[in-house]
C-alpha cells in the first residue's frame, strides 16, 4: 500500500520499533498530523465549517481547545478559521495533543528536509520514547 507521502508501506511495521512499543500506524498518524498542520498553514488545506451569510466562518465540531476562542462576529468574522488553523487545534483532531514538541519538530522537519528526514526522525529510540512517555503522562 502506497500512503500519502508516496511510501510503501506494510500493514506492519513500516518503521522500525526496536524495543519502543510504537506501532507504525501511530508514527503515520504523528506525520499525518504535522503535515495537515503544514497544509492549513500554507492554505492547502482547511479546517472543517461553514460561512453564514455574514461571511463568518465556524467551524463544525467544536473540540475542547476551542473553548477559550471567541464567537465569529462582524467584527471578527475568522476566529474559529484561524484557530481551526492552529497546531493546537489539529493536535486535538488527530487526537495528538499529549506530543505538542515532538510534532512541532515533525512538522518542521517536513518543511525543511521533507519526509524521509522526518521519518529518520521519528525512527529514533528517544523520539519513540517521548511519545510513549507523552501517552503515559510521565
Amino acid at each position: 500500500m502506497v500512503d500519502s507521502y508516496g511510501l510503501t508501506c506494510s500493514g506492519m511495521s513500516l518503521l522500525s520499533t526496536g524495543r519502543e512499543a510504537v506501532s507504525s500506524d501511530f508514527l503515520w498518524r504523528v506525520l499525518d498530523c504535522a503535515k495537515e498542520y503544514l497544509d492549513r498553514q500554507s492554505g492547502r488545506s482547511f479546517p472543517a465549517g461553514r460561512f453564514d451569510s455574514e461571511s463568518r466562518f465556524f467551524l463544525d465540531d467544536l473540540l475542547g481547545c476551542c473553548a477559550d476562542v471567541r464567537c465569529p462576529s462582524l467584527a471578527y468574522p475568522y476566529s474559529q478559521h484561524k484557530h481551526g488553523r492552529s497546531l493546537l487545534h489539529v493536535l486535538n483532531e488527530f487526537e495528538l495533543e499529549n506530543h505538542l514538541e515532538v510534532i512541532q519538530t515533525v512538522a518542521e522537519i517536513l518543511r525543511k528536509n521533507g519526509k524521509g528526514a522526518a521519518i529518520a526522525f521519528l525512527n529514533k529510540a528517544e523520539i519513540k520514547r517521548a511519545l510513549i512517555q507523552a501517552d503515559l503522562g510521565v
